[in-house]
């Protein structure tokens, strides 16, 4: 279907715009922007599409902060130019009243990524207290959770255009690096190298470009809200989608741009200090070295170096050449020169496979795990150093905590970096947190990421960095084992759902079955979870691992591995829990058979995931075939998720809702944003910030809202605490 995208130059024809928007019920918005991190972001311009009838598509382009390039010699330079704002282009205060009006009026506004679009009009200062949304990319991820949800893929894949990417006439912005020194030759010979950045400078595409490529997002955006409606309504999900991920939309929206307060001093110090930490190990390890090899450093960093040190592996210099289908001596000179894009190329022809053993050279005698990957390298990822430091082999246990350590000073160094200083004196990481980030329905973070930060270390104390604006409180707020009492009210298993309606412990209960705990007669269930809480503290967290471990399908060697306790014991442990708790297996089976015949598994909510693997028999393959094994993976995968996907995404469900209601139950009080601000969101855990004379009373209502969201056939519980800080809030 054609469309015609026009290009809005005056204010006369930006009044026109609004008098023909008036009289649609449903239209799409989009807008384009050089993104340096929010807040930092430059507005070039927006893109409205609508439809007259039923093939009748038409769009605009607003075009707000577009640049043309300029001769303007200079004494010194006469080849120098510059980049000026069109001056026809409406500024972004004429064109923000009408903005508002149209966000607020009741129409349905369509976005695709509506968090960042929302960002933008933000920026504009356009308020959109009362705007309807309707977000494609929510749209797609709950229809088809495994597939790519960007505007441009689905594009392809569901009408087989082909979008004109950005960076195809987009420009890249570059900046001096003033880390490394001055150049000594060549042009920019006394001025500092220039290094590219991530950003695109939307504001340089020529003005037929960016009114074709904005014109298309907003066209293919409404059309893909056509499809996807008549869909959520079909699957019955419509209701789910309208009622309560579009408000949460609005909520993750807020949350964002709140962002958390940080002490740049205290993880200035943290840095120091846990530097000071890792040169200590490092000395520890380099010490432990035989022979004259003792105390000679070497990069632990290095997935080669390792090799050798670990298991005497060095991968050949050789490389393979697949069209010749031989091994060629390369020269590793003529490899190292390539730059990155050359490096990719020459990769598709050669490949080092081949690895060398030199046992004289060995020094920790550790067996390596799987195959050697394309580099001839053996896999020294930190799960392997811990499965390594479990076999007796103390030296990568340290290893191991020293690529923990090292990867923590890269998050809170790569934090400062990210850290904006705000009009009221606090510096804040404004993090990312994606809806469809997770196959399940758990929020994701990213850019920071803000949901891995350790929590229960003392060693690590890195949340107390983060810290309350002044005059307020951090409130945490979080579910008590809702994804046990979701297991129990889906499975029925009596033993679980008694000790839940007693207010008593499920990890110690599974301890006293596993290790068969003499407690004292007359006990309740309550003092009976006290008592093993007090006097066997090991083997309830034991017993707590493998409760949750049943939910995620793991097995004796990851309860071993992680516990630190021998396998013998981890096989018994793993063994109880069905005797202990037979209605949860029951319930298991239930659902890996339910998924095996209908290919699709639904949370509490009904929000659906589709698992095909499951559907998969490797018995159809021949014995020994490849394909069979494979067949076999898959369909293990798919039976793990089946059980994983209803009492996870369920939760991720409950704890939606939950904010849900919060953010509804704040602004019909009218307090909503301005004395109570979210600002982070960790799977069950909800974070505020609250004006401190307040905070109990805000902490009590949230906590309220919590246990009422959805009655199970157990009691929902929640916690919660208060501080000047998120440790302590914790």
């Amino acid at each position: 279907m054609a469309h015609h995208t026009r290009l809005i130059k005056s204010a006369r024809e930006w009044r026109d715009l609004l008098v023909e928007l008036d009289e649609q019920h449903v239209l799409s918005f989009d807008t384009e922007y050089e993104n340096r991190g929010y807040p930092r972001v430059k507005v070039c311009g927006f893109s409205i599409a609508w439809r007259r009838g039923r093939n009748d598509f038409h769009s605009a382009y607003v075009p707000l902060n577009h640049t043309q390039e300029i001769h303007t010699p200079l004494p010194n330079r006469p080849e120098h130019t510059e980049w000026r704002r069109i001056e026809w282009q409406l500024p972004v205060e004429y064109v923000r009243p009408g903005l508002k009006k149209l966000m607020n009026s009741g129409k349905l506004i369509v976005m695709h990524n509506a968090q960042a679009d929302l960002k933008i009009l933000h920026i504009m200062g356009v308020e959109t207290p009362r705007i309807r949304l309707f977000d494609t990319m929510i749209a797609s991820w709950l229809l088809i959770t495994d597939r790519e949800h960007g505007l441009k893929p689905l594009t392809r894949d569901i009408f087989g255009y082909v979008m004109t990417e950005l960076v195809q006439f987009a420009p890249d912005e570059y900046f001096e690096d003033r880390s490394k020194p001055r150049l000594k030759s060549g042009k920019r010979k006394g001025l500092y190298r220039l290094k590219k950045s991530k950003v695109r400078l939307v504001t340089r595409v020529g003005m037929d470009d960016i009114l074709k490529y904005a014109g298309d997002d907003a066209y293919y955006t409404l059309r893909l809200y056509i499809g996807f409606r008549k869909k959520l309504k079909r699957e019955k999900m419509y209701r789910l989608f309208n009622e309560l991920l579009m408000e949460d939309v609005l909520y993750i929206n807020e949350m964002e741009e709140t962002g958390m307060v940080i002490d740049r001093a205290y993880m200035k110090k943290f840095v120091k200090r846990l530097s000071r930490r890792i040169t200590k190990y490092n000395t520890r390890i380099f010490n432990m070295r035989p022979g004259k090899m003792r105390g000679v450093e070497f990069n632990i960093g290095s997935g080669a170096q390792l090799n050798l040190v670990l298991f005497g592996c060095v991968a050949e210099t050789d490389w393979y050449h697949h069209d010749r289908k031989k091994w060629l001596p390369v020269a590793p000179a003529r490899y190292d020169k390539l730059s990155t894009e050359r490096r990719k190329i020459f990769r598709k022809k050669f490949s080092r496979k081949r690895a060398e053993f030199h046992p004289e050279r060995c020094e920790f005698h550790v067996e390596p795990i799987g195959d050697p990957g394309k580099s001839g390298n053996y896999s020294v990822s930190a799960d392997n150093l811990k499965k390594f430091a479990f076999d007796g082999h103390r030296v990568c246990k340290l290893m191991s905590e020293v690529n923990g350590m090292s990867h923590l000073v890269g998050m809170v160094e790569g934090w400062l970096k990210r850290a904006v200083h705000c009009k009221d004196g606090t510096w804040r990481l404004f993090g990312r947190f994606n809806m469809h980030g997770t196959r399940t329905g758990r929020l994701s973070s990213s850019d920071p990421n803000l949901q891995n930060i350790p929590t229960r270390d003392p060693r690590y104390p890195i949340r107390m960095a983060f810290i309350a604006p002044r005059g307020m409180k951090f409130v945490d707020a979080d579910y008590s084992q809702i994804e046990l009492k979701l297991l129990a009210h889906f499975s029925g298993d009596k033993r679980m759902i008694r000790v839940f309606k007693a207010d008593g412990d499920l990890h110690s209960e599974m301890a006293i079955q596993a290790y068969k705990l003499k407690r004292p007669k007359g006990l309740s269930l309550l003092e009976q979870g006290k008592w093993v809480k007090k006097n066997h503290p090991e083997q309830r967290a034991r017993a707590k691992t493998i409760n949750f471990a049943t939910i995620y399908g793991a097995g004796p060697v990851t309860l071993a591995i992680k516990n630190d306790i021998p396998l013998p014991e981890a096989k018994h442990i793993h063994s109880e829990h069905p005797r202990t708790f037979p209605g949860a297996h029951r319930w298991m089976k239930h659902m890996r058979q339910f998924c095996t015949k209908h290919g699709f598994v639904r949370t509490l909510f009904k929000r659906k995931r589709l698992l095909p693997n499951a559907k998969i028999n490797p018995y159809d393959y021949p014995r020994g075939d490849p394909r069979q094994r494979q067949a076999f993976i898959d369909q293990s995968a798919a039976h793990r998720r089946a059980i994983n996907t209803p009492i996870q995404g369920s939760a991720a469900d409950m704890i939606l809702l939950a904010m849900r209601n919060i953010r509804r139950h704040w602004k019909k009080e009218g307090e909503w944003l301005k004395t109570i601000f979210p600002t982070c969101q960790v799977h069950d855990e909800l974070v505020f910030y609250v004006v401190g004379d307040r905070a109990q009373e805000y902490l009590e209502t949230n906590i309220s809202i919590m246990k009422r969201v959805y009655k199970l056939v157990v009691p929902v519980d929640a916690e919660g605490n208060i501080g000047n800080n998120w440790k302590d809030a914790k």
